[in-house]
């Protein structure tokens, strides 16, 4: 049984390597309390540190990982990403937050019938419900 439960999404995300000033977006897949998952172009080692960042949600997402495991995935590699150092509250703020915004771009789907993407879902649940939100 997982430790925590897993939330699907479609929000973009960047991950950092350690050691490397380039970033790499990507598509964030899961994301639970202790920590995402998403595609990567490149095979990377169990243990690799990275510095994950979510710029469509506020206060911006930026957490230290490491590579909990790496799996080939066709043409790319799907990677779980284990947080480092970060506290409870701020997780689980964000992942009620991204679960929003989640929803909010199945809402729009059904009840207008715009498929929104991951990013544009973000904006547009930031700009109206942002504010509200504890």
């Amino acid at each position: 049984m997982r430790e925590f439960v897993r939330h699907a999404t479609g929000i973009p995300l960047e991950i950092i390597r350690e050691g490397s000033d380039r970033s790499s977006r990507k598509i964030l897949q899961n994301i639970s309390l202790g920590g995402l998952s998403c595609q990567y172009d490149e095979y990377l080692d169990i243990g690799t540190q990275v510095k994950v960042r979510i710029t469509a949600i506020k206060p911006v997402f930026e957490v230290a990982g490491k590579v909990a495991w790496c799996r080939k995935m066709d043409d790319q590699y799907e990677i779980g990403i284990e947080y480092q150092g970060e506290k409870d509250l701020f997780r689980l703020r964000m992942v009620e937050q991204i679960s929003h915004i989640e929803h909010y771009r199945k809402e729009i789907l059904e009840s207008e019938g715009r498929q929104l993407t991951g990013e544009e879902a973000a904006q547009e649940w930031m700009d109206k419900y942002s504010s509200d939100f504890p």
